[in-house]
């Protein structure tokens, strides 16, 4: 009965974790443009990118929480996180208020068929954390580098000159591939190196062709990340 229970809440969070997704994504547009079409309105700047940083980190806490075995916690915060989905979306299309309709849906039946009690260990919730963060800061070096190889591979030409554009140019790939081993560190549990092997990449593409996607929440994380393998170091969490 107890594994039948565990793979209803496994097939359920399936398609809860693909509809999250699509909203995060959204999400995380509405924070690197500064124009969210929200409660019936567009609302601009701070007030959009204030907005879009709530739901965006409500929605991870999902991802958080179910891992470390707190079910009725994620599946509570995913109910919270796409029902005001649902709300903000007044003026979306239809299509999208169906999914966050559904989200809800999900997230209260997953609510439901959770015990009463948690299931997993309170501590691990920074490792899994960490674990969601590194793989979102990961994935804006990825992006930020893949629209640099594919599209904008001509810009150290276009700065700079001479041996300068030369040099630009063979850095790039250069620190580029040394990004990519980043997740092999990271698995072999050197947390810090893994984050070090990033930062030529992104410093890179953040200053010298200023191709960096959403800079300023990949510095942030980044800095949580750093903060919480010093804590994790210092007081034996981890």
């Amino acid at each position: 009965m107890l594994l039948m229970g565990l793979n209803r809440r496994t097939i359920l969070s399936i398609p809860l974790f693909a509809i999250l997704i699509y909203f995060e994504l959204g999400y995380l547009m509405g924070y690197g443009t500064g124009e969210c079409p929200i409660f019936g309105t567009v609302v601009y700047n701070a007030p959009c990118v204030a907005f879009s940083l709530t739901a965006f980190f409500l929605g991870l806490s999902f991802l958080i929480l179910f891992p470390a075995g707190r079910l009725r916690d994620s599946f509570l915060a995913a109910a919270v996180y796409f029902g005001l989905t649902l709300l903000a979306g007044w003026s979306w299309a239809v299509s999208a208020k169906l999914l966050a309709f559904f989200g809800v849906l999900l997230s209260l039946l997953g609510l439901y068929i959770s015990p009463r009690k948690g299931e997993g260990n309170p501590k691990s919730l920074l490792k899994t954390a960490g674990i969601v963060f590194y793989a979102l800061v990961f994935l804006i070096f990825l992006l930020s580098s893949l629209s640099y190889v594919l599209f904008f591979s001509w810009a150290c030409g276009e700065l700079y000159s001479g041996t300068m554009a030369i040099l630009c140019s063979i850095a790039s790939y250069v620190f580029i591939g040394v990004g990519l081993l980043s997740p092999v560190l990271w698995r072999k549990g050197k947390r810090i190196p893994a984050l070090l092997a990033l930062l030529p990449a992104v410093l890179f593409l953040e200053f010298a062709v200023k191709l960096l996607q959403f800079s300023g929440l990949l510095w942030a994380l980044v800095a949580v990340l750093f903060a919480m393998e010093l804590w994790g170091r210092l007081y034996g969490k981890r």
